[in-house]
């Protein structure tokens, strides 16, 4: 690699040289009729020099990048816009714009009063956001900025990892990233963190409109090619199993909250007190109704600071496509799955997710 770089800074030298050496003749000649010819090849080796160092330049970023995708494996999905790659990076599926910053992502400073909120796409993560945002801060300030702003994203381009690093009051930190690829310093820091799960079986249906509404993914295949992508790991994030394995393997560390969206349905009061004692808060009973009524999932739905409908002007959303906050509902996958998709969803949870006890109600199988 050395002999590479030295020897392009070599080539760069030399011109360098040479166009010294043109500038030179064509001062001692200007008077002769082949200065135009030196005018000529003047031109030609400052466009060489500066092709030369462009290509340097994007070389040099490349190089920057490299070492995160000669390790990956690109996974070839069709169905997905043709600008949104996924690679499979340390047994996980990822896009391309979170394999791009994952060096600067592993060395992201955190901080021993950093919250996360770390979950796997379409498990109630904005819901958990805002439950958390309201027990600290109050209902009323969650009024005042988008869930964006309150709560960034880590791994995502907005705001961005450098904007984050700035914020000088308790950062509330979302991110998909599976344990494993989270910063290195959360091993140190031991920062809170939150996970919440759900059955995949909802996860299923609800992240299959996720990817056709978002038209970054623009996702083209019908419910039951997302469906075999799900199962065969050619979804962003995946595979869910080994997403809720990792937190499964360190739950009774002191600085892990694991929550379920099922439990927030059956018991939202119960969750947002257990939530609150986490956090060191003592809420009142009314505080608790409060939230419990603000973050239902009719008022969220309306509520524009993290119904994300902003989406919709910044042409992030297909408009002829669900909604961001579509049905908030236990159940759905009955709508969608035949019996045969059942029971191969069913074995599916059986062998990946047989020591797994804690993320939903067995029940939910059937």
């Amino acid at each position: 690699m050395f002999s590479v770089i030295f020897g392009r800074h070599l080539a760069y030298r030399k011109l360098l040289f040479c166009s010294s050496r043109i500038k030179y003749d064509c001062k001692k000649f200007s008077n002769d009729a082949s200065v135009k010819k030196f005018r000529l090849v003047k031109r030609l080796a400052s466009t060489l020099l500066f092709g030369g160092t462009f290509l340097i330049v994007v070389w040099a970023k490349r190089r920057k990048q490299s070492t995160f995708f000669n390790d990956a494996k690109f996974v070839n999905n069709a169905f997905y816009n043709d600008n949104f790659k996924l690679y499979e990076y340390k047994a996980f599926v990822l896009p391309s714009f979170v394999m791009k910053n994952l060096s600067d992502i592993q060395n992201f400073s955190c901080r021993e009063n950093d919250i996360f909120v770390v979950s796997f796409p379409k498990t109630g993560t904005t819901w958990l956001q805002e439950i958390i945002y309201c027990t600290i801060y109050g209902i009323d300030n969650s009024l005042t900025k988008s869930i964006e702003d309150r709560f960034p994203y880590l791994e995502f381009v907005y705001p961005g990892l450098s904007s984050i690093e700035k914020i000088t009051d308790q950062r509330l930190i979302k991110t998909h990233l599976p344990l494993s690829l989270l910063p290195k310093d959360v091993q140190l820091k031991k920062p809170k963190i939150f996970y919440i799960t759900r059955n995949p079986k909802d996860v299923i249906v609800s992240y299959y409109h996720f990817v056709r509404m978002m038209t970054i993914s623009n996702y083209s295949g019908n419910f039951h090619d997302f469906f075999d992508d799900f199962l065969s790991n050619k979804v962003p994030y995946g595979p869910i199993w080994r997403h809720y394995k990792e937190v499964w393997e360190i739950k009774n560390e002191s600085n892990i909250c694991i929550l379920s969206y099922e439990d927030l349905h059956w018991d939202i009061n119960g969750s947002i007190k257990k939530i609150a004692n986490y956090l060191g808060k003592d809420l009142t009973d009314s505080e608790v109704d409060a939230i419990a009524n603000h973050c239902s999932f009719q008022n969220m739905s309306q509520n524009p600071n993290v119904n994300y409908q902003h989406w919709d002007d910044l042409g992030i959303r297909n408009k002829n496509e669900a909604k961001f906050m579509r049905k908030g509902e236990i159940g759905d996958w009955k709508n969608y799955f035949t019996s045969e998709m059942n029971q191969a969803m069913s074995s599916w949870i059986d062998e990946n997710m047989k020591n797994i006890h804690i993320f939903y109600d067995d029940s939910l199988k059937s």
